[in-house]
């Protein structure tokens, strides 16, 4: 219950790999921010924020890691100060 045919398949097929227990993340939205994950079995064309991949043995739609990061970093002050000089 609430485990993708996908990710039953691979514990099947690598049961080294897997998970001793597989669940699916919560695709509910957290106090209004967007899901880390979005269930899907097939490709339904691109999300913006997410990649279409396989992780932990569970297919969908994951959160940008590489977007979430570059969104955390810091931001120079004066990133064009080097334009007026």
């Amino acid at each position: 219950e609430g485990v993708s045919v996908a990710a039953q398949q691979f514990a099947q097929e690598h049961p080294s790999l897997a998970m001793s227990k597989l669940t699916t993340p919560d695709p509910k939205p957290q106090s209004g921010s967007s899901p880390d994950f979005i269930q899907a079995d097939e490709f339904g064309g691109p999300k913006h924020g997410y990649v279409f991949t396989t992780r932990a043995g569970i297919l969908g739609y994951h959160r940008d890691r590489a977007i979430a990061a570059n969104a955390a970093a810091p931001k120079p002050e004066h990133s064009a100060d080097w334009l007026s000089r």
